[in-house]
Order: C-alpha cells, then sequence, then structure tokens
C-alpha cells in the first residue's frame, strides 16, 4: 500500500459498478440495523477484535489519498498516551501521518479516500467491502482538534461503526438506506484504477479496525486489507452530537456523553483572514454543545 498527497478529494469514479439480476420493482430500502450500540464505553478497553482477518491475495493496488474527520473535516481525537509522547502535537503542526502513527482518532466519524488498481493480469469482480479487526477502544480524552472543513464530495458509501457487523450502505436522496454491495459489483480490468471514498460513522464508541477489500479473480476469492500505513484507521465520536444523532441515543448514552471532557481543545481561529491553532478551555468547548 502505497500513500500519495492530495490538496483535496478526488471526484468518485464507479463507472464499473455493475448492478445485480433485480426484478421490475424495486425492493423496498433496508435500514442499517443498529443491533450492538454500546450504552457506555466499554469497562475494559482496548476490547480486541471478536474474529481476526487477514489477507490472502495481492493483485489490487491500493494507495491512500486522504483520511479526514466527517465529511472531510480536520476534526481529531488524541488519546492522552499520545500527548505524553507528542506534548506540542498541535502548538507545533506536525504531520497528520505521524500523530495517526502514535494514536490519533479522526473525531466525529471519518472519510477515508483510496484508489484501486487492478495489477493483475485477469479481471478482478470486487463483491464486498467491509471494515474488520475491530477493536473497541477508549473513548480518546487527551485532546480535540477541531479545524473546520473545506468540504469535497460525498462518499461511495458508508459504513455504521456501531453495527454489530457492520455493512456498506448508501442514502439516496430521499433519505433512505440500502445496502451497497447487495445487488452490484465493482468490476475492475486488469489496469484499470477506481476512486473510492468511505464514511464511517459512531454515534457513541471509539474504534481501531482495518479495511478488507474481497474480490474474485480467475474463478478465486481473496481478502486485501487497506490499513492506515501500518497501523489501523482510527475513529471516535464527538462528544457534541448532532440534533438528529441525539434523537437516537438512549438515557444513559445521553448520560455518560455529559460526563466526558477532553482535557485539552484545540481550535482553527480567523483574524483578518490569517488563520491559526488556538486553545480554548474544556469548559469553553463544551458550553457549545446545544444537544447536551
Amino acid at each position: 500500500m502505497t500513500r500519495t498527497r492530495a490538496v483535496r478529494l478526488l471526484p468518485v469514479l464507479l463507472a464499473a459498478v455493475t448492478a445485480g439480476a433485480c426484478g421490475s420493482a424495486d425492493p423496498p430500502p433496508v435500514p442499517p440495523a443498529r443491533t450492538a450500540v454500546a450504552s457506555s464505553p466499554p469497562p475494559s478497553c482496548p476490547l480486541p477484535a471478536r474474529e481476526p482477518v487477514t489477507g490472502s491475495g495481492g493483485q489490487l493496488r491500493t494507495a491512500i489519498l486522504g483520511f479526514q474527520g466527517p465529511y472531510g473535516s480536520g476534526n481529531y481525537a488524541l488519546p492522552e498516551q499520545l500527548l505524553a509522547a507528542v506534548p506540542d502535537a498541535f502548538d507545533r503542526r506536525r504531520p497528520n501521518d505521524e500523530l495517526f502513527a502514535l494514536g490519533m482518532f479522526t473525531r466525529g466519524g471519518g472519510l477515508l479516500s483510496f484508489t484501486v488498481t487492478n495489477a493483475g493480469a485477469q479481471a478482478a469482480t470486487v463483491y464486498d467491502v467491509r471494515p474488520v479487526n475491530i477493536v473497541r477502544e477508549c473513548t480518546p480524552l487527551g485532546m480535540a482538534v477541531e479545524l473546520g472543513s473545506e468540504g469535497g464530495e460525498g462518499p461511495s458509501f458508508r459504513f455504521d461503526l456501531d453495527a454489530a457487523a457492520p455493512r456498506a450502505f448508501e442514502v439516496d436522496p430521499q433519505g433512505r438506506h440500502t445496502w451497497f454491495f447487495e445487488k452490484r459489483t465493482i468490476t475492475l480490468e486488469p489496469g484499470r484504477k477506481e476512486s473510492v471514498s468511505v464514511q464511517f460513522d459512531t454515534l457513541f464508541g471509539a474504534y481501531s479496525f482495518d479495511l478488507a477489500i474481497a474480490f474474485e479473480a480467475g474463478g478465486a476469492k481473496y481478502t486485501q486489507l487497506l490499513r492506515n500505513d501500518a497501523g489501523p484507521f482510527r475513529v471516535a465520536s464527538s462528544l457534541c452530537p448532532t440534533p438528529a444523532d441525539r434523537q437516537q441515543l438512549t438515557a444513559d448514552q445521553v448520560a455518560q456523553l455529559k460526563k466526558l471532557r477532553y482535557r485539552q481543545v484545540r481550535v482553527r481561529r480567523a483574524d483578518k483572514g490569517v488563520f491559526s491553532i488556538v486553545a480554548i478551555t474544556p469548559e469553553q468547548y463544551a458550553a457549545r454543545c446545544q444537544t447536551l
């Protein structure tokens, strides 16, 4: 896996998506099942992955274009052990790659943009993509970083990390949810490259995971793992849910969120067109939340 820098996210190119056979009428939308939302952070964390998955094929070549907060935002959360190792993590701006390697999380969800290229001599058909090796992590409370968003393309599909077994789904303009790979595949002819962006959502948790790409080539099935360089992807929820997300939380979850506070907070501030990263108090940051 290689990593390339990108100033902005590339548009999603899914021209190779092939719809499967279906009847004359579309089936009713299937909402992603939220079957395993924890009511509180785990009593002892991290909780190891239940079913470890390893890769079994090398025909596909992947390159990460960007891994950011939800919808391309610069929102991150740093655990206390990271700040102990790098106290000036955002006072002296360091590359995200360095901080991800030390354990930084995207905060409020995460948006991953990557390319996948068929480097083999046979066509490859991607029939599933999903998070694997999911570890329930402790909520990172060392520092919240809020750098805002420059916008960008919407995701190709998304995952609910709070679900018992997260599956790729998409949302249509009417807000209906359907499983992305239920009736389609992505076919890559030899040498073909596609760009994909994936949104990871969580209302309450903190997770680390790999992304498994399952494909078929030459009559055999393979799985390749996409990782954030040498480590996993890490995504944490925001301690301030949106009004829509607030409606999905239980009373116990809301009570738990009210108890949690970041130890430090850094936000982006503009002064006469000049942007800087400044510190505000955890109390000031908590007071901004209108839903708790």
